[in-house]
């Protein structure tokens, strides 16, 4: 199972050609291979029930199988929080029903739970870094009022310094406890560069 936050038809840019290429390598290989992504731009009519709190739909780009999955009620800090317990159920059922041997997460925007619920069934799970978006809730690594590059949270203090007000303290410290639990938690992290490495301090 490759999971990617965004994919074609609704999008389509490094990331998504990077897992679609895999997709159909795998498929050349043998293997039998699906992707997971997120619904952004549809509503949820004509969408099916995955568990209480999503809802999904399957088509298939390139002859290669897509599930794709949305909040019934998208939370406001989605594009924040590492964890969202909300969704993993929903991918516990995504990834039982297949019976997938490994889990492959590679743009983790939205979808850093599956890496706890593939664990929670022990499944082994590979993580492939896209973008800064686990250290950099921006996703940039960029400075919010200088537009300069950022060198790194340093544990929430620059993202508060630079990016938060005092206010978020707490929201902040919460996310890099859960980002380093999510590193813990997989198999293996794959990052396609040594600059990218080096700022994960891999």
């Amino acid at each position: 199972l490759l999971v990617n936050y965004i994919f074609f038809p609704e999008y389509y840019g490094g990331a998504e050609r990077f897992v679609l290429n895999l997709a159909k390598q795998l498929q050349r290989n043998g293997h039998f291979v699906k992707i997971l992504t997120y619904i952004h731009r549809e509503g949820t009519d004509n969408l099916l029930a995955l568990g209480d709190r999503v809802s999904y739909k399957e088509y298939e780009y390139d002859g290669i199988p897509v599930i794709a999955v949305r909040h019934r009620n998208i939370p406001t800090d989605v594009d924040f929080e590492i964890y969202d317990k909300n969704i993993e159920d929903s991918f516990k059922i995504i990834i039982a029903k297949e019976d997938y041997d490994i889990i492959h997460l590679v743009n983790s925007v939205k979808f850093c739970s599956i890496i706890k619920a593939a664990k929670d069934i022990n499944k082994p799970v590979v993580l492939t870094l896209i973008s800064f978006w686990p250290l950099c809730p921006k996703i940039f690594l960029l400075k919010a009022n200088t537009k300069t590059i950022c060198t790194g949270p340093r544990n929430g203090l620059e993202c508060l310094h630079e990016c938060y007000p005092s206010t978020w303290k707490q929201k902040i410290i919460s996310r890099q406890k859960d980002a380093k639990f999510i590193f813990d938690l997989a198999d293996i992290v794959v990052s396609p560069s040594l600059f990218l490495k080096s700022v994960f301090n891999l």
